[in-house]
């Protein structure tokens, strides 16, 4: 077990929460673009569906942005066009085709979904597949990434006694800046999204389908793209839970956006009793707003004037980063 500090006569354990931003500060390639990018040329994924989809609209003028929130949020837009759309018998005169759903027509490189009438599940199934197969591309990126050519450190961070890490990324590049002496063991970790060289890399949407009754027929065609369905199947875990049964503890979140994707984990964090404080770092205003923002969309207005007020919620300026010098 990592190390704590007393505080008050209780154990005071300090939690680091990291997002994308974080492996970003560090000038790593994990970027949405960067992926894509790197394996826009790979033949494995030349027929993929997905690939196609988003090397398409990151074309476009109007496309997405460059972060994994909105790589999620258009495979929610898709698999919510599939579903929504009605169920056509094919011996209707009046017939529909996929190609009428604007956000899958872009999609359509198979000639055996090319039918008049919408095949749900087998269409939905062959997205699996393939979603799969760029899940595994995405973590063949991943490991490739070279640490060599980080060449600065993160002061808050590397001033910090970290106790424990909860990370949305895919690699592990806090322990391999900044815990070189193997402080934290494997429960003190969480990779919520699954870790390069586990093959367990999660890659969907956290909330519902919307519109779509749970219970109904269609309720769980996009189970297998759901982020906590993802989780169970490929055992991520949820082991930071026990760390908010700890007498106190302080939260450091950086490169996070605390984004509805996420909700429901962020809510845990911010409403555990024993939470002493929670420090928000941002690298410039706008980044500062957004977070403000999004805080509210996750735990509501009321709730983050309180902790504000309280000051358990703290929103510090990053530093700039400081170079290191190998003798």
């Amino acid at each position: 077990m990592a190390d704590v500090t007393w505080w008050m006569g209780s154990i005071l354990v300090n939690i680091l929460i990291v997002g994308n931003g974080f492996d970003l500060a560090h000038g790593l390639p994990t970027a949405y673009a960067d992926f894509l990018n790197a394996k826009a040329i790979d033949e494995k994924l030349r027929d993929n569906k997905w690939m196609k989809y988003f090397l398409r609209i990151t074309n476009d003028a109007n496309g997405i942005g460059k972060t994994w929130i909105d790589f999620e949020s258009e495979i929610e837009k898709t698999l919510e066009h599939i579903i929504n759309l009605p169920d056509i018998n094919p011996r209707d005169s009046q017939r529909k085709s996929l190609h009428d759903a604007p956000q899958i027509k872009e999609l359509m490189n198979n000639p055996n979904f090319q039918a008049d009438y919408v095949d749900k599940e087998k269409y939905i199934k062959c997205l699996v597949e393939d979603l799969n197969s760029l899940e595994a591309a995405l973590e063949d990126y991943m490991a490739g990434i070279n640490y060599s050519i980080v060449s600065t450190r993160i002061p808050e961070i590397q001033n910090l006694s970290v106790d424990k890490l909860l990370s949305f990324n895919y690699t592990n590049t806090y322990t391999m800046l900044y815990d070189k002496h193997g402080k934290l063991r494997n429960d003190d970790c969480c990779y919520i999204h699954g870790v390069v060289g586990a093959g367990n890399l999660i890659l969907g949407y956290q909330k519902k389908t919307t519109g779509i009754n749970e219970q109904s027929e269609d309720g769980l065609l996009d189970i297998r793209f759901r982020k906590y369905y993802q989780r169970i199947l490929k055992e991520t875990g949820n082991i930071y839970r026990d760390w908010l049964e700890e007498d106190s503890v302080n939260i450091y979140v950086f490169g996070f956006s605390l984004a509805m994707s996420d909700r429901d984990t962020i809510r845990e964090f911010m409403r555990a009793p024993n939470v002493e404080r929670v420090t928000i770092f941002y690298h410039c205003e706008d980044s500062h707003a957004q977070l403000i923002e999004n805080l509210v969309r996750v735990l509501g207005e009321d709730r983050v004037i309180e902790m504000v007020y309280e000051k358990k919620i703290v929103f510090k300026r990053q530093q700039n980063s400081i170079p290191i010098y190998v003798s």
